[in-house]
Formats: structure tokens, C-alpha cells, sequence
């Protein structure tokens, strides 16, 4: 041990990286984002409206502003599920996942590159259509039926009308009640 050097510890090799966000925690990340936008103006215009106008609209205005972010939130999920797997059916490879003998549920498929990939669901078969992205293989979707796929579109598509409904409506509360607090109350 003479002569060795015993205070190396192999810190200048170390390379530290913040691994990428997955499409899914980016696609959440956006839908929260817009959801603070929308709450931050539901926030101005009702502080608008009790300040100049009538503070009894934020009986109305808030719970249709909660309830129009919600829907809008949720819709834009669903569109963003649907067109996902949409656009993975209609440009990506299609092809068939072997159940894992030792992990039911748990579907093996090989990409381009040769590389095993894996996608969970629930076991039942002995193999399931799988659809991935050739340039992101680990984009994985298990086609659903037409049914189900036009159901969420609908379901979405509601939830958005829904919310921007309601968020329409309660702007248009808040600024009615700013330009003219007794249109509302029916005093005028």
C-alpha cells in the first residue's frame, strides 16, 4: 500500500443528467398550466366585479369558473389520449405482444433496434395488438375498439364545450356587472 494514491474517490468520473420528462408528465404539465391560466382569470374578473360591480356574482362566478376549469382540464386529456392514440394507429408499426410466462399482464414486444419492450394490461391473453411510434418505440398504445375511441372523442368534445360554456358564461357575469352593476339584479 506504499506509494498508492488512497485519496481518489472517482468523483471527477461521475456525470450527473436530469433524465427528459416522459410524454405523459409533459402533456400533464400543460394541461396544469392552462388550468392556473383559466383559475388566474376567473381570480381578475371576479375581483373586478366585486370591486366595481356587485359581489354577489361570485355566488355564480366562482363555482361555473371551478366547474368550467375542471371540464376544460379534463376534456383537453381526453383529446390528448384520443389523438395520441389515433395518430400511433393511423403512421406507427402495429404489431403483437407476447404475454410474459413469468409476469401475467405483462406483454413483450421487439422494436426495430431489436430491443425487447414491454406494456402492461390486464392478462387474459396470449398475445395483444400493440401500436408504437418507429422513431419513439416506447410510445406504446393497445388499440382500443372504434367505439371506445369515438366515445372518449365525445366525451372530451362535451367536456370542452362544457367548460368553455361556463367559463363564457362567468366572464360574461363579471363584465355585465362591471359595466353595469344593476343589470344583473334586475333593479334597473
Amino acid at each position: 500500500m506504499a506509494g498508492r494514491d488512497t485519496t481518489a474517490d472517482g468523483a471527477d468520473l461521475v456525470e450527473a443528467r436530469t433524465l427528459p420528462l416522459s410524454r405523459r408528465a409533459r402533456k400533464l404539465r400543460i394541461i396544469k398550466r392552462g388550468a392556473y391560466g383559466l383559475l388566474g382569470v376567473l381570480v381578475v374578473a371576479c375581483v373586478l366585479a366585486c370591486v366595481l360591480g356587485d359581489p354577489l356574482v361570485l355566488v355564480v362566478s366562482v363555482p361555473s369558473g371551478l366547474v368550467g376549469t375542471a371540464a376544460l382540464a379534463a376534456g383537453a386529456n381526453a383529446f390528448a389520449n384520443w389523438y395520441r392514440e389515433w395518430r400511433l394507429i393511423r403512421h406507427g408499426v402495429t404489431t403483437f405482444a407476447a404475454e410474459d410466462p413469468q409476469e401475467p399482464g405483462r406483454y413483450l414486444y421487439v422494436d426495430p433496434a431489436g430491443l425487447i419492450r414491454h406494456v402492461f394490461t390486464w392478462p387474459g391473453g396470449m398475445g395483444v395488438k400493440v401500436s408504437y411510434d418507429s422513431r419513439d418505440p416506447g410510445n406504446v398504445v393497445l388499440p382500443r375498439a372504434a367505439l371506445l375511441r369515438r366515445g372518449e372523442f365525445c366525451a372530451g368534445l362535451f367536456l370542452v364545450l362544457l367548460g368553455l360554456g361556463t367559463y363564457t358564461s362567468a366572464i360574461a357575469m363579471a363584465v355585465a356587472t362591471v359595466l353595469d352593476p344593476s343589470a344583473l339584479d334586475g333593479s334597473a
